[in-house]
């Protein structure tokens, strides 16, 4: 939708509207397309259940090239673009803050495209949750991205994500299934290569067995700048969404530490007990999801062995512990690549 055509009030009824984030130029274009999309009486339209942004690669990257240069040569496009982005989001979370019973339910998804091609594109299909790919697109391929986030794919809900390249012939619906994965957590790293592909798929039990040993002695070693604990993973396998016929795994979840927003200094002790409220020494406010990361141990409906790990125990306003992350996918690296030269 253009902010120069007239927005029907209630979304004429769509389930979905998509907005193209390049024809809208500042947020109050945006609040009033959205505040006008999803007032309805009832007599005039129902509001939609999903909006769609669809904006461009780039613009968490206007640090470096060639972001940077397109940002300044367009006057501040990118940055703006994201502004907007940002500005759906929360227009959404809020939305599900202040009313946990509102009807309908309301979410969102940003897609991001490169250039996008008529005539087709050399570089084979990406997707990847976030903003972290480059190059173009084929029309095709982003038409069936967005059918497949309106559509045909849950996970796209409340995420963003990214693509680039050409849609291969081959077994498209496996392909979606796989992508949209990603968007589970997200996804951080996936471990499908030539090396973990020659394990047998025999090995499932052991291999999980093996890595959540692994998981307790990296816990006891106290080698982890943020602290966690072991948790077993509830995900079940999902043939049909996920293309996933077999899983297990774990969860490494982040405990609070005697920092940040969670804590009150001394000072704001003595404020609040001036008030009337009675605090202990470095009493947490309140438990705040602190993150972590889930590890997946499957084998996919293509009968092939994989690891995955994705983020876990995440909130809106979780701080993003990459330090930590880095360290933790290191160490499963290392691990898995012991357990291919005991078993491959």
């Amino acid at each position: 939708l253009k902010p120069t055509q007239v927005i029907p009030i209630g979304g004429n009824d769509a389930a979905c509207v998509i907005f193209f984030l390049t024809s809208i130029s500042s947020n109050p274009q945006m609040e009033r397309l959205l505040q006008r999309t999803m007032k309805a009486d009832g007599t005039i339209g129902k509001p939609p259940t999903q909006f769609i942004g669809v904006s461009t690669v780039g613009t968490t990257r206007t640090n470096k090239m060639p972001y940077s240069m397109q940002n300044i040569l367009g006057g501040g496009k990118l940055t703006n673009r994201l502004d907007t982005e940002d500005f759906i989001r929360n227009f959404v979370m809020n939305r599900k803050t202040q009313q946990n019973n509102i009807d309908p339910a309301l979410d969102y998804t940003i897609v991001k495209f490169g250039d996008i091609k008529d005539n087709g594109v050399d570089n084979d299909f990406s997707f990847m949750p976030g903003d972290v790919l480059d190059g173009p697109i084929s029309v095709d391929t982003a038409a069936q991205v967005l059918l497949q986030a309106m559509a045909l794919q849950p996970l796209a809900r409340n995420s963003t994500l990214c693509a680039t390249g050409n849609l291969p012939a081959e077994n498209p619906d496996l392909v979606w299934d796989d992508a949209f994965l990603k968007l589970r957590g997200p996804e951080l790293k996936r471990y499908d290569d030539d090396k973990i592909n020659s394990l047998s798929n025999d090995l499932f039990d052991q291999l999980t067995e093996y890595l959540k040993e692994w998981a307790m002695l990296l816990i006891k070693s106290e080698k982890l700048t943020t602290p966690v604990v072991y948790e077993p993973s509830l995900l079940e396998p999902n043939t049909v969404f996920e293309g996933v016929s077999q899983r297990d795994g774990f969860k490494l979840v982040f405990q609070t530490t005697r920092t940040g927003a969670n804590y009150v200094t001394s000072v704001e002790q003595r404020k609040l007990e001036k008030k009337g409220k009675d605090f202990t020494p470095n009493k947490p406010l309140k438990q705040k999801p602190e993150g972590g990361i889930e590890i997946l141990v499957e084998i996919t409906t293509q009968d092939r062995l994989r690891v995955r790990a994705t983020r876990t125990n995440m909130a809106s306003k979780t701080v993003i512990k990459e330090l930590s992350e880095t360290s933790i996918l290191r160490r499963l690296e290392d691990s898995l690549n012991e357990f291919v030269k005991l078993y491959a």
